[in-house]
This record gives C-alpha cells, sequence and structure tokens, in this order.
C-alpha cells in the first residue's frame, strides 16, 4: 500500500495537483483533507457539468 507522508514538500505537491485539476475541470474548492491513503474534497463544479469518471492511470478517480 501507498501512504502519503507529512511534509512541506509533500503538502505543495498535492497543493499544486489540486489547483491544476481544479482549473481544468472548472472545480472552485471550498475545503480539503488529505490522509496518508485518501483524500477528502468539498467542491462546486461551477461549470454545471454533469460528472462521470472513469479509470485514471494515476488510480485516482477523478480523470474525466
Amino acid at each position: 500500500m501507498f501512504l502519503i507522508r507529512p511534509s512541506e514538500e509533500v503538502n505543495e505537491i498535492l497543493l499544486f495537483a489540486l489547483v491544476l485539476k481544479g482549473l481544468r475541470y472548472g472545480l472552485l474548492v471550498h475545503g480539503f483533507c488529505f490522509l496518508s491513503n485518501h483524500f477528502h474534497l468539498v467542491v462546486t463544479d461551477i461549470r454545471g457539468c454533469e460528472w462521470q469518471t472513469k479509470p485514471d492511470p494515476l488510480g485516482s478517480s477523478w480523470s474525466t
């Protein structure tokens, strides 16, 4: 199992990835919590699109 270890570097990488995905998919991020093996997001889809997910090669379920 892959676990994320907390550090400033990891925080910066995760925040950068969250910003990129938010911009790409038109998400307004209200809150987030990254844990060692999963994460929680509170977002609004500002484009009003219907979400359909498909497998992401990196294992994330937020690929469209």
